[in-house]
């Protein structure tokens, strides 16, 4: 079953532009889309800014008043700082590192003769 977003607003007629609803909102957290109260329905809605908040039907004069209500209903998502997050996080198990070998010392490289002389000399 899908899970209910936090917002459900339509972009034709909502009263406001729904792109506005990114900077407050993550794209799981709101859907767009016919929400069943079109102004030719319900005409006391002209010229506010309606939605769902919440499975609420909420409905304001502007659209500043909308997008307030809908950052109160918003989860609030603290950024992590690194000291915390560092806490946060669990410590993956540090392997000792085994005793490294110590490499043997190269061997010179025997100077290497040109095949095609060598297979002439053979002929």
């Amino acid at each position: 079953m899908a899970e209910a977003k936090l917002v459900r607003v339509c972009k034709k007629c909502s009263g406001f532009d729904v792109e506005e609803l990114k900077g407050l909102l993550k794209a799981k957290d709101f859907s767009t889309g016919c929400i069943g109260r079109c102004l030719g329905r319900s005409p006391e809605l002209k010229g506010k800014a309606y939605g769902f908040i919440a499975g609420k039907f909420v409905a304001c004069g502007d659209k500043s008043g909308f997008l307030a209500k809908v950052a109160k209903a918003a989860p609030a998502a603290k950024p992590a700082t690194p000291a915390k997050a560092a806490k946060a996080a669990p410590k993956a198990a540090v392997k000792p590192k085994a005793m490294a070998k110590p490499k043997a010392a190269a061997k010179p490289k025997a100077a290497a003769k040109p095949k095609a002389k060598a297979k002439a000399k053979a002929k």
